[in-house]
């Protein structure tokens, strides 16, 4: 199965109903980087894909927010030396 399927599948065994999921992933797909292999990212998600592989699971998206732009900028910028 695609990792895609086998993380739907997680989510929505894991799903409670009446809970919330606080979930924190890596965002911009163009800043995969050898940091990410480091800590074992396999990608980077933009929020569209996230939102198409939380709702068939069950999950109703509140908000989809990106944090630590500085980071990003850094990556990017590493990235290109």
């Amino acid at each position: 199965a695609s990792p895609e399927r086998q993380s739907r599948r997680t989510l929505e065994a894991r799903r409670r109903p009446g809970r919330h999921l606080l979930l924190l992933v890596p965002s911009h797909p163009f800043l995969y980087g050898p940091i990410d292999a480091a800590f074992a990212h396999e990608r980077r998600y933009a929020k569209e894909p996230l939102r198409a592989l939380l709702e068939p699971a069950g999950y109703r998206v509140v908000a989809l927010r990106r944090r630590n732009p500085l980071r990003a900028l850094r990556c990017l910028l590493a990235a290109a030396t």
